[in-house]
């Protein structure tokens, strides 16, 4: 099973493991960048082979974040892109993190990452782009049967 999620979008299909992959690399990270923690954390037990195999270049990452010296440059790889974008999401930078997607090539990544932090920069205010039930409007358009008895529109 892949899916394609809007925070994911820009990096293609990723099956579930990668997301949540993600989201505990990001979560074990967060102490660190925001210089909480002068450690760099080990991998989360939880994790992935294939993540394993990556977390060095996140804590490579993690350290250039951390030390507030991200060259524009890193955004043009679209992994890179993502990655150091959510770190300085979770750090709390969001003028490095604008400045960082800003200096992204024109394209589908850079859009698609632009697009996924704007909305979760706005949930934490009035969130004008997102509406009530937003989240079971869009799992009754997109589930079948396996989603039990949500209706579907």
């Amino acid at each position: 099973m892949t899916i394609q999620t809007g925070r994911y979008a820009s990096s293609g299909h990723m099956t579930p493991r990668d997301v949540i992959d993600h989201l505990l690399v990001v979560e074990a990270l967060t102490p660190y960048v925001r210089g909480e923690s002068q450690t760099q954390p080990e991998p989360p037990a939880e994790l992935s082979e294939a993540m394993k195999g990556k977390y060095t270049e996140w804590l490579a990452m993690a350290q250039i974040v951390r030390n507030g010296t991200v060259p524009a440059g890193l955004a043009n790889d679209p992994a890179l892109l993502i990655m150091l974008s959510e770190l300085l999401f979770a750090k709390g930078d969001l003028k490095g993190l604008a400045a960082f997607v800003d200096a992204a090539p024109a394209g589908e990544a850079s859009v698609f990452t632009a697009t996924d932090f704007a909305a979760r920069i706005d949930r934490h205010c009035a969130s004008y782009l997102s509406h009530p039930a937003e989240a079971v409007l869009l799992v009754s358009l997109r589930c079948g049967p396996p989603c039990g008895d949500l209706p579907r529109l």
